[in-house]
């Protein structure tokens, strides 16, 4: 049986910061280089870092961008994540989606989670 899975080594990452203090280069993307780090120890080649500010058309732009102009095969995105208004995030994901994997959000939390220090 063969697999369509690419092997971890041909696995692109497009790394988005949704942060207005980042985009304006305020501070420094800290959680974006955490998940750098984590791609790059699964072996995955990370092609973009990129910030925006929390800005619906900006984070729309930018997820359609890495995938059709920068052709990353993993866009993993971090901030704009919370419960404020401006925390828009996974609802613009969403909405750019030609396919959702449910329940796999659930699956990195809880396995994220299991390692966070209490």
């Amino acid at each position: 049986m063969s697999s369509h899975l690419p092997e971890p080594a041909s696995i692109t990452v497009g790394i988005l910061t949704v942060s207005d203090p980042v985009a304006s280069s305020d501070a420094k993307p800290v959680a974006a280089d955490g998940l750098r780090l984590a791609a790059e120890k699964l072996g995955w080649k990370v092609e973009v870092l990129a910030a925006v500010a929390e800005d619906e058309r900006q984070i729309r732009a930018s997820l359609v961008d890495l995938c059709l102009e920068n052709r990353v095969d993993v866009v993993l995105t971090v901030g704009g994540t919370g419960l404020g208004a401006k925390d828009i995030t996974p609802e613009v994901t969403k909405g750019v989606l030609e396919k959702e994997v449910p329940g796999l959000a659930e699956i990195i939390r809880f396995k994220c989670g299991r390692k966070a220090p209490p």
